[in-house]
């Protein structure tokens, strides 16, 4: 279907910009606790120092998700104590 139906992608850039930082926004301002915030910006910049802005987009959803795996071990651990 792709190769019927033409979509002009011009700009999509910017407009896949603007709404990742108003989500990010829009989170941090309903939360009372920013690190999930801040974890999914460190994860980010990390990835993006390492594998460039071509590829860290798949590499920092994953850390993410580790880091927030982690997170919940340690937290679940410390709810049985």
């Amino acid at each position: 279907m792709g190769y019927v139906i033409h979509f002009d992608t011009t700009g999509i850039e910017f407009v896949m910009t603007a709404l990742f930082v108003v989500m990010f926004i829009n989170q941090w301002e309903e939360a009372k606790d920013h690190r999930p915030a801040l974890t999914g910006l460190g994860c980010s910049l990390l990835c993006l120092l390492i594998f460039g802005s071509g590829n860290f987009i798949l590499p920092a959803m994953a850390l993410i998700i580790l880091c927030f795996s982690a997170d919940k071990k340690r937290k679940d651990k410390g709810a049985v104590l």
